[in-house]
């Protein structure tokens, strides 16, 4: 862990410890996927010598990183409701359905997992593991300048449809949320072309989290 700042141990230490806890007491039957996604992204973080992306670069504040996901998720709202469907933001809800949590009466926990702690731990998964791995399998290095080549783009709506299948089959989603699909799909190449502009994962963090807590109310003044 030489070459992680305190803010990426503590990130790192809040998804081994905090993240299986809280979802195996709040929501069971997602607790198990999640809990594998923080663990190999931890672990491609720790033994990967050659990342792309940093959680944080030392370059990047976490208030402006903060701008970026604002930003990013006023973007995702303008798609959905002139560009998608009206209104298509209220629907996203219908992803965060709960089924048998131990804790589901605890409205704040629940709050609290869907809002920030899957939010923390798909970004992490899928746009920076996932992403710095599959970049060096295809030979293309993250960066701005090459969003102007169809070998990244390609990579970035790849990992988008693999974070829509995800959403599909995790969820057990039909032909009524097509337009959420639409959304989380858009939400996830905004999310990796946050990643490749800034490279850090932290604008990306901040946004799903946005977007999440204020579908489920975590955010006060919002709701689904």
């Amino acid at each position: 862990m030489k070459n992680l700042s305190r803010f990426e141990k503590g990130i790192i230490g809040v998804l081994l410890l905090g993240f299986p806890f809280v979802l195996t007491n709040v929501n069971v039957l997602l607790g198990e996927s999640y809990a594998i996604f923080s663990i190999i992204a931890v672990l491609f973080i720790l033994l990967d010598n050659k990342r792309d992306i940093a959680l944080k670069s030392e370059s990047n504040f976490l208030a402006g990183s903060l701008l970026w996901g604002a930003g990013a998720y006023l973007l995702l709202v303008l798609a959905g409701t002139y560009i998608i469907i009206p209104s298509a933001h209220l629907l996203v809800s219908k992803l965060l359905a709960a089924s048998t949590p131990a804790l589901s009466n605890n409205v704040f926990l629940n709050k609290l997992l869907f809002g920030i702690f899957v939010g923390v731990s798909e970004t992490i998964f899928f746009f920076v593991a996932l992403y710095d791995f599959l970049a060096d399998v295809v030979n293309v290095s993250i960066k701005t300048e090459n969003l102007k080549t169809f070998k990244l783009w390609g990579l970035i709506l790849f990992i988008s449809f693999a974070f829509l299948a995800f959403h599909l089959t995790a969820k057990g989603l039909n032909v009524d949320a097509i337009p959420v699909l639409v959304l989380v799909f858009f939400m996830s190449v905004i999310s990796l072309v946050l990643v490749t502009i800034k490279k850090d994962a932290m604008a990306a963090i901040f946004f799903h989290c946005i977007a999440n807590s204020i579908s489920v109310g975590l955010i006060p003044g919002f709701g689904t």
